[in-house]
């Protein structure tokens, strides 16, 4: 499952090395961006991926994510994690966890912002937010409550890599005068409530 897909360009590129679409889902809040992804691609009727319009902080038992419980191996989340409090975040991590299937070698991967001291910041889209820049130990401090509020143990493997390119609009001042990098990770269930 790809959380926050966006236009489905991974799960596309997935199919293109060979992975079966039938077993690909995508999540996304914005419906329009599907449909661009459909258009961009072409392949509305061809695309075999179940894509969903849907928030990753809706738990009800008669939400879009329902049918999901208990039945994704594998989770990416890229770009997301940054944008919320730690709070928020580790709501985002317990969410998923609920999502994927109750036995060791489930995968949570991905990247987002980070710096090298795990730290709040003010948000640059939401007036008065903030928004929680991790390190790779306050990472692994984040899946510790998420472990916790779960029942489930996972093995954390988090690094900072510095960014290489920039875009027009955040150009490599803001990356280096406010010292961020991007975090990438990898979490893989170890013990789950199912397990002894």
């Amino acid at each position: 499952m790809d959380v926050e897909c966006c236009f489905g360009q991974e799960l596309r590129r997935l199919v293109l090395d060979g992975a079966l679409g039938e077993s690909l889902v995508g999540l996304e809040l914005e419906s329009g961006f599907l449909d661009l992804g459909f258009d961009l691609f072409a392949d509305r009727e061809l695309c075999k991926g179940r894509m969903i319009v849907g928030n990753i902080f809706d738990e009800s038992p008669d939400g879009p994510l329902a049918s999901l419980r208990g039945s994704i191996n594998i989770v990416h989340a890229a770009s997301f994690f940054h944008l919320f409090t730690l709070e928020d975040q580790v709501k985002l991590g317990v969410n998923p966890v609920h999502l994927m299937r109750d036995a060791p070698g489930a995968l949570v991967l991905g990247r987002h912002l980070g710096s090298s001291t795990g730290e709040e910041r003010p948000s640059r889209m939401i007036p008065n937010g903030k928004m929680y820049f991790h390190s790779p130990d306050s990472f692994k401090t984040l899946w510790a409550k998420i472990s916790e509020r779960t029942q489930t143990t996972w093995h954390v493997n988090a690094w900072l890599e510095t960014v290489s390119t920039y875009s027009k609009g955040v150009g490599k001042e803001w990356w280096t005068g406010n010292l961020i990098q991007l975090l990438y990770f990898e979490v893989h269930q170890i013990h789950s409530v199912g397990t002894s």
